[in-house]
């Protein structure tokens, strides 16, 4: 996330949905929030966090 930059909270249904960015979720699928606009093709896994 870039400091200053608003985020955007999504729902698990909007993921499904829109594939385009990179995504930050707790691994218990809360608390998603999209970071940026890039499409990524990677997942990473750190503590309670996943990014994708």
């Amino acid at each position: 996330m870039i400091p200053g930059q608003a985020v955007e909270r999504f729902s698990l249904d909007d993921l499904l949905v829109d594939k385009n960015g990179l995504y930050s979720i707790k691994i218990d699928w809360t608390d998603g929030v999209k970071i940026t606009e890039f499409p990524v093709s990677w997942i990473f896994v750190t503590g309670e966090w996943i990014y994708f």
